[in-house]
């Protein structure tokens, strides 16, 4: 049986669809199908803990603090 040659350039579109597509998958099921999905919040902290991270890192450990605007601003 013959080796088939592919060129690199579509296994590298490949596997960037299949990283697109996997991120993708990500971002819906946290959004949508997550059990947590339906508790009110900004759209990006539930998708990705980098909105924590920021707040933690940029802010200088301010996301504790942040947490009681949200909860006026949400309920809690």
């Amino acid at each position: 049986m013959p080796l088939v040659s592919y060129p690199s350039s579509s296994v590298a579109v490949s596997g960037l669809v299949v990283v697109c597509l996997w991120i993708g998958s990500v971002i819906l099921y946290r959004l949508y199908l997550h059990p947590l999905a339906g508790f009110p919040g900004p759209k990006l902290a539930a998708v990705t803990t980098w909105y924590e991270g920021y707040y933690d890192v940029v802010k200088k450990g301010r996301f504790t603090f942040y947490l009681e605007a949200l909860h006026k601003k949400y309920g809690a």
